[in-house]
């Protein structure tokens, strides 16, 4: 390859001094100056790896999570939500924006929280215009956790829409569960009418 060189660096085991341009790096005051912070930069490089994309959500601490989330502005985002609550509803925060006066919208940011949720507008369930409802699987929230899912509905529907009702229902039981069948038997008959000559 020449006069070339492969260089495996990286930020980590990297000088200030050998990020500058070359001329730079002749000057006596930048190289006293580069030497005097490059302790602040590793630092500073140390620190950036708790930087994340989206890519890195699944991975990620819950306390990078809760940086990150406040760094969105997440709606409705709390840091004593479950961490896969939390991962989904930062990724989903830009949906939110973009899709914000939508059903899909609400739908979505109470399905990140809930898991699984059903949203009827009036026109599917017979009430006045404007109006829709929301029906979630996951058992009844707390009421501190109802409030603020309120409001966050609030940021991501239209002004003309309204909740008319909310309904928390989950499916939790010990009982046994019993199959049955029945059998129906019968004579089955053809009556005719018979012409006579």
């Amino acid at each position: 390859m020449g006069g070339w060189k492969m260089n495996n660096k990286t930020l980590a085991n990297t000088s200030l001094l050998e990020l500058l341009p070359e001329p730079l790096r002749q000057d006596p005051d930048i190289i006293a100056a580069s030497h005097a912070v490059d302790k602040e930069f590793q630092e500073l490089v140390s620190a950036i790896k708790n930087c994340l994309t989206f890519a890195g959500v699944n991975t990620a601490r819950e306390d990078v999570l809760d940086e990150l989330a406040a760094e969105l502005q997440v709606e409705f985002y709390s840091s004593d939500l479950p961490v896969k609550t939390k991962r989904n509803m930062i990724e989903g925060t830009y949906l939110y924006k973009y899709m914000k006066g939508t059903p899909f919208a609400v739908k979505q940011l109470v399905g990140d929280v809930f898991e699984e949720v059903l949203l009827e507008e009036w026109f599917e369930y017979g009430d006045e215009p404007g109006y829709f409802r929301l029906v979630t699987f996951a058992g009844m929230p707390d009421p501190g956790q109802l409030a603020r899912l309120f409001s966050a509905i609030d940021t991501v529907k239209r002004a003309s829409a309204w909740l008319r009702e909310s309904f928390f229902s989950f499916y939790e039981s010990e009982l046994p569960v019993y199959f049955g069948g029945a059998v129906h038997t019968g004579v089955y008959q053809v009556i005719t009418q018979v012409e006579e000559d």
